[in-house]
C-alpha cells in the first residue's frame, strides 16, 4: 500500500509518500505525477520518500525518469537516502540481474577459477 499526497502552493508541488512503492502504486504515483505536469502552467515538483518502506525495480526506474525529468527527490533513512543518491549519480535501474535461472553451481565457480588461474599461467 502506498499513499499519496498532495502539498501545493505558488507553482510547486510536493507529493510526500509512505508505504511501499511497488506494483500498482507505482503506476498510480506516474499518473499523479503526469497529471501535475500536464497542468498549465506546470508545477515544480518535488517528491517527499521520507515514509517510503520499500521501492521496487519498476519504483526505481520511474523515481529516475522522474529526475531525469527535474522533479526534486528528497529522504530521510539510510535506505532511501542511499536510493535519492544512486539516482542523483545516474545510476542505471534499466536491467535487474536475472535471478530466476537459479544460483551458480558450485561445478561452474571452481571452473571459473581454473580457467583464470590457467589463463595467468
Amino acid at each position: 500500500m502506498l499513499r499519496i499526497s498532495e502539498q501545493g502552493n505558488d507553482g510547486s508541488l510536493t507529493l510526500k509518500l509512505a508505504g511501499k512503492l511497488t506494483g500498482e502504486w507505482t503506476h498510480e504515483l506516474e499518473r499523479c505525477w503526469r497529471a501535475a505536469i500536464a497542468m498549465e502552467p506546470a508545477p515544480t515538483v518535488a517528491l517527499d520518500l521520507s515514509e517510503v518502506t520499500f521501492v521496487s525495480a519498476d519504483g526505481k526506474r520511474l523515481l529516475a525518469a522522474m529526475a531525469q525529468a527535474g522533479v526534486t527527490l528528497s529522504a530521510t533513512g539510510i535506505l532511501m537516502s542511499a536510493l535519492v543518491e544512486q539516482i542523483a549519480h545516474g545510476e542505471s535501474f534499466a536491467e535487474e540481474p536475472d535471478w530466476t535461472s537459479g544460483p551458480m553451481r558450485i561445478d561452474d565457480t571452481a571452473q571459473a577459477c581454473q580457467d583464470e588461474a590457467s589463463a595467468q599461467e
